[in-house]
């Protein structure tokens, strides 16, 4: 059984809870946590909170706690470890207010288990709520599953978002990560694959967002191990042109309790998640991995 599993139906009290990735029972690692990779001047940057001085000082302004590194194309340091005030577009971005203004994929169940999937985008008259076209197979009646996807993905042509639930047969059952790619024009029926059994806080996957780079679909997310609790980084890509779906191991010792986010430049991917030192029962604070893959390799 997934030790962070939380029976579905709760997804929405919890959401609730949630900011950036805490919820009221859950507790991040001390250290740096939640990484968020961007691209600036074809630079990886990499922005992240470190909750230390908050935990041992009592509470102090966000903005005052986000760090930074800054690494090449292909990896190669440019600047270490640096706080980073944020811009007043940054904190913005943060916002609960903006994020509840972004393209967001939802799903609703009706008691008969039927699933209704739907792009939601906010106007100056209000939602609005486009129908995608995916196929329900495998998908179960548990509840309304929470969806992750970066909002440029979902303005794309097609619609690209990951999500965790349980199969049909119980809430016993591992969870498992589902990739949906659906037009947001026509009536086509788009691509749903399932990937495997991956780690979850509660019904939150452990996955980044998908991004497009070379004709290719790129998620990083955490597996659960088949024949024991040991997890692993896993690399995915789905060419949707010749339906032809790759994962590989990016790091063999994966992490439950993280966030991971993932980028892309110039023909290379950078992927980055935080440790949880607890895992290990070691006293460490955790910090930040960061792995960077030429896709020509791939």
């Amino acid at each position: 059984m997934n030790a962070y599993a939380l029976p579905a139906w709760m997804g929405l009290w919890i959401l609730l809870g949630v900011f950036h990735g805490q919820l009221w029972a859950h507790s991040d690692p001390t250290g740096d946590v939640h990484p968020q990779v961007k691209v600036s001047t074809g630079q990886f940057v990499v922005t992240f909170y470190s909750n230390i001085q908050t935990r041992n000082e009592g509470a102090r302004n966000e903005d005052e706690e986000r760090y930074r590194m800054i690494f090449s194309t292909e990896g190669k340091p440019l600047l270490p470890r640096f706080r980073a005030r944020l811009s007043p577009e940054e904190i913005d971005e943060f916002s609960w207010e903006t994020r509840f203004k972004r393209p967001a994929v939802m799903m609703t169940a009706g008691e008969a288990g039927e699933r209704r999937c739907f792009l939601r985008s906010s106007t100056t008259k209000g939602a609005v709520e486009v129908p995608l076209p995916l196929s329900s197979v495998g998908w179960s009646p548990f509840g309304n599953p929470n969806i992750r996807a970066d909002a440029t993905a979902l303005l794309a042509p097609c619609a690209a978002f990951v999500w965790a639930e349980q199969p049909r047969g119980g809430v016993e059952a591992p969870y498992q990560l589902h990739f949906g790619l659906a037009s947001r024009q026509g009536f086509a029926e788009g691509t749903h694959l399932i990937l495997g059994d991956v780690a979850t806080i509660y019904n939150f996957a452990r996955v980044s967002q998908p991004v497009w780079a070379d004709g290719r679909w790129w998620m990083v997310w955490m597996q659960m191990g088949n024949s024991e609790p040991k997890l692993k980084a896993m690399l995915t890509s789905y060419d949707p042109d010749k339906k032809k779906l790759i994962s590989r191991a990016l790091a063999e010792e994966g992490v439950g309790n993280t966030s991971i986010s993932l980028a892309t430049t110039n023909g290379w991917l950078c992927a980055a998640w935080h440790t949880d030192p607890r895992a290990t029962q070691s006293f460490a604070s955790s910090r930040i991995v960061t792995v960077f893959r030429r896709i020509a390799d791939l």
